[in-house]
């Protein structure tokens, strides 16, 4: 399988939170990679600052999510979750970036950055 690095934009999304993180015992940011195969990777910062990727679990999905029982049909995804610290969030406002560092060469253009979850867990 041949893998290639294209100079392709980032993913970027915003997403508001005002929990007091300092008191989280535990904060684990979850979201969708949709378009994807198992092999593709790509790198992810939060307010501008990389995240280490051994505090990212990915998960495969290679056939999407049923719709029998889900309403919002996904094609192949990745769901990935990040365990973070708190001094890695804000108060408000958020970013979200994703930059591609591995892409299988001939798969579709096009990755969906979906579902966006923050889980802060207290005591």
């Amino acid at each position: 399988m041949r893998l290639h690095l294209p100079a392709a934009r980032p993913l970027r999304a915003v997403f508001r939170c005002y929990e007091d993180y300092a008191r989280a015992s535990k904060l684990t940011l979850r979201f969708k990679l949709e378009n994807v195969v198992r092999e593709e990777r790509f790198s992810v910062r939060i307010n501008g600052r990389p995240v280490a990727q051994q505090s990212l679990t990915l998960r495969y999905a290679p056939n999407g999510r049923d719709t029998r029982i889900h309403t919002v049909p996904l094609k192949p995804y990745q769901l990935c979750e990040l365990i973070l610290r708190p001094d890695q969030l804000r108060a408000g406002g958020n970013t979200l970036e994703l930059q591609p560092i591995r892409l299988l060469k001939g798969t579709t253009g096009k990755v969906y950055l979906v579902e966006i979850e923050l889980e802060v867990r207290y005591g």
